[in-house]
């Protein structure tokens, strides 16, 4: 299924364009906080949970479980 940017909300736009400019590479919770300020006051499992419905959808793939919960884009 494929999903049109207009359908996503800025979070899950800005993880989506994050990992097509970075192929193969996992993005941590962490990481994403430390990255920009859009996400400033989320906690690492609300970014978790934006990651698995983001898979669930189509968009990429989960790697891990827990505080370990990584995404990565694959197309």
């Amino acid at each position: 299924m494929l999903v049109q940017p207009s359908a996503m909300n800025e979070y899950e736009q800005f993880i989506l364009s994050w990992g097509q400019q970075h192929p193969g590479e996992i993005l941590k919770a962490g990481t994403l906080s430390r990255a920009t300020r859009l996400f400033d006051g989320m906690q690492p499992d609300e970014l978790r949970i934006i990651f698995a419905s983001m898979a669930d959808r189509g968009l990429g793939e989960v790697e891990g479980n827990g505080d370990r919960l990584g995404w990565r884009w694959s197309p």
